[in-house]
């Protein structure tokens, strides 16, 4: 997909396009986050607030033929696939008006914000061949799935409208989809004679179709798993917080119509953007992780223990973590484990609850923390081998480490002499530890004025990933560093 921004923070006018991996990196306080929170959101929340159904012009042929011929079949995705723009700008116009929520502050964006999406809908090919949620049509719709087309048959209008098959409230008032307002079942039965039957069926029919497409892009397309910068303190401190949470429910739930003061008064108070709620809810998941042995563990959880984090990680009936160092036979808690341990944490925990949460793509927030250059590189390995194993990854990092050993690995993907006695010699797997160039997009974050500006990494062939700011930090550190050494040795000998 690809995402424009504007007016986003610091982000002025800036445009990504997601690949199997994407990387953004450049100096600080450049929007990098943001830029990350507005990918997740578009993935995930586009239909919190959408418009209004009728938007969706495309769709009122297909309304009109099911009003005329009381039923009709579609196949979605030509419905999609013909109308591409229409669909990208009712997505855009209903994730613009849930974007504020997405970071938990109501006007924090103000009202110049702006963000345009285009999706790739290719992922849609096999959708509604598997699809195994549907949305309730109630009783005005049957329906029937076959082979990618989905045909419907609306029931009998007037037998759908009979008031004697209608809700009302306690207030006298008619529950239904279309008429609103009446205040008694004579009063609904004379806006039912006055309804304009036609309006109606075509207003269900494209509110309809547009659930479908709605149902099958939320509910069949994995979205993207977010890790934030602040892991640490989350894994430490979320148990905690769930204990507060549990408190005021069951005070809630006494008898006794007012919450204590001091419950109140201990109550914390914790505002996150929703990719960073979202984990820490994975987080109070991970109790149910109970007594599962490590003989379930993929080969991805395994290389995490053992390569990195250097511990086996366990979960007690309460919900407490453990790191059990390699070779060893005594867990340890997580608090006390090393900062390398508590930080790869939550990817561990990621891999064991993806299936269970549809959650396949990952973002993961500087990735680098607390480890090591070699460990660095092991971990940008790692995305590599998620990537190759069918995740999309998205990341933002400050690391040169990492940026460099993606480089090596687009290297990698190309024949060239001696490619596999390189390879062992510096312990890459060819089959697991290479990708193609072409699978990545890189965006380099800089600061212009009191704005950031987005543009894209050149991508070397041969050479990967070329990031100005790092190349040019890192230059003038070298310089720096043979200047002072040079004169430091020329001089060494000199009398004084």
């Amino acid at each position: 997909m690809k995402i424009r921004m504007q007016n986003i923070g610091p982000l002025k006018d800036a445009t990504i396009e997601t690949g199997k991996l994407t990387v953004m990196t450049g100096t600080n306080n450049t929007g990098k986050t943001y830029a990350m929170y507005v990918l997740w959101a578009a993935i995930k929340n586009t239909f919190k607030n959408h418009p209004n159904y009728s938007n969706l012009k495309c769709l009122e042929k297909y309304a009109e033929q099911l009003l005329q011929n009381k039923t009709v079949t579609i196949n979605i995705l030509e419905i999609i696939s013909n109308n591409s723009n229409e669909f990208d700008e009712y997505f855009s116009s209903g994730f613009q008006n849930s974007l504020d929520s997405v970071f938990n502050m109501n006007g924090f964006l103000g009202e110049t914000h702006f963000v345009s999406l285009e999706y790739n809908y290719n992922y849609l090919s096999d959708l509604f061949y598997e699809i195994d949620f549907m949305p309730n049509m109630g009783d005005v719709f049957d329906w029937e799935l076959k082979n990618g087309l989905i045909t419907f048959k609306i029931n009998t209008f007037d037998e759908y409208y009979d008031s004697e098959d209608v809700d009302f409230d306690e207030e006298g008032k008619a529950i239904d989809p279309i008429i609103h307002k009446t205040e008694s079942e004579a009063e609904y039965n004379q806006s039912i004679d006055n309804l304009n039957k036609e309006s109606a069926i075509k207003e269900i029919g494209i509110s309809t179709i547009e659930s479908l497409i709605i149902a099958g892009r939320y509910y069949q397309k994995p979205h993207f798993y977010f890790i934030p910068a602040s892991r640490n303190g989350l894994n430490l401190t979320f148990q905690e917080t769930n204990e507060y949470k549990a408190n005021l429910l069951q005070e809630i739930k006494r008898p006794v119509q007012r919450i204590s003061k001091e419950i109140l008064d201990k109550m914390p108070v914790a505002a996150y953007p929703e990719p960073v709620e979202e984990y820490v809810e994975m987080l109070a998941k991970a109790r149910r992780l109970h007594g599962v042995s490590s003989e379930n563990e993929d080969e991805y959880m395994k290389y995490i223990q053992e390569k990195l984090s250097k511990v086996r990680y366990s979960i007690d009936d309460q919900g407490n973590v453990y790191g059990t160092p390699l070779n060893k036979k005594l867990p340890i808690p997580l608090y006390l484990l090393s900062s390398t341990s508590s930080s790869l944490y939550g990817l561990w925990l990621w891999l064991q609850l993806k299936e269970e949460l549809h959650q396949h793509n990952l973002m993961i927030d500087e990735p680098e923390l607390n480890l090591h250059p070699e460990n660095q590189i092991l971990l940008a390995r790692l995305l590599v081998r998620l990537v190759k194993g069918g995740a999309k990854i998205a990341i933002s990092t400050h690391s040169d480490y990492i940026v460099r050993e993606i480089s090596n690995m687009m290297m990698l993907s190309q024949e060239f002499p001696n490619r596999d006695e390189f390879a062992e010699m510096y312990d890459y797997d060819l089959e697991h530890e290479t990708i193609n160039p072409d699978d990545v997009k890189a965006y380099h974050f800089t600061t212009q004025g009191d704005h950031a500006v987005v543009t894209p990494c050149p991508i070397l062939n041969p050479g990967g990933i070329e990031v100005p700011s790092m190349d040019a930090t890192i230059e003038k550190q070298n310089d720096c560093y043979n200047t002072l050494y040079q004169t430091i040795v020329s001089n060494r000998d000199k009398p004084k």
